[in-house]
């Protein structure tokens, strides 16, 4: 009967033994699939910081193009931004270099206000006028700047309005008004 009592206890424990090994098999298969999606994961923020770095590279390049063309304009922004006797002024007496100057102050008032796409709509505007001036003021040439700001400052106190932005939307429509007209 002892003999019996012993062959059923180790028939028990190496059951157990053979229940543990199925158990630290497959825990050993569970770490290897997340060692393996770790590798996977890691790999995958590495492209991305990759990526990320190449669009800060270009983003990079692009503003030091684009501050080396406005240094290089800039230089000689008194002789090209004189408006003639043949060329009207900008707005109640604005010349372009006026014009420009109030459009780099609504700039900086749109990224003090947290407003990150009026602000690059004004970049971009900004933008226009110095490729305009820059290939010179032919007559007539400040009309159509002058039409374009005011469209464009129209435009955005529409949206400014329909997103409930009221005093944005007030600032961009008096500025449109100055320009129209």
């Amino acid at each position: 009967m002892a003999w019996k009592k012993v062959s059923n206890y180790v028939f028990h424990c190496w059951n157990q033994v053979g229940d543990e090994d199925a158990y630290i098999a497959e825990q050993a298969h569970r770490i290897n699939m997340l060692d393996g999606r770790f590798y996977e994961l890691g790999e995958r923020v590495t492209e991305t910081c990759n990526e990320l770095s190449m669009t800060h590279d270009h983003v990079s390049g692009v503003h030091t193009h684009w501050l080396t063309e406005v240094v290089s304009f800039a230089a000689d922004w008194e002789d090209d931004m004189e408006v003639d006797a043949d060329n009207p002024s900008v707005g109640y007496g604005q010349s372009i270099q006026e014009m420009y100057e109030t459009l780099k102050q609504e700039q900086r008032l749109c990224l003090i206000d947290g407003e990150i796409r009026d602000a690059s709509t004004i970049q971009n505007l900004m933008l226009a006028v110095l490729q305009t001036t820059q290939i010179g003021l032919p007559a007539g040439t400040a009309r159509p700047l002058r039409s374009r700001v005011a469209t464009t400052f129209s435009d955005m106190a529409a949206t400014a309005r329909n997103q409930q932005r009221w005093e944005s939307a007030d600032r961009f429509q008096a500025l449109a008004a100055t320009y129209s007209g």
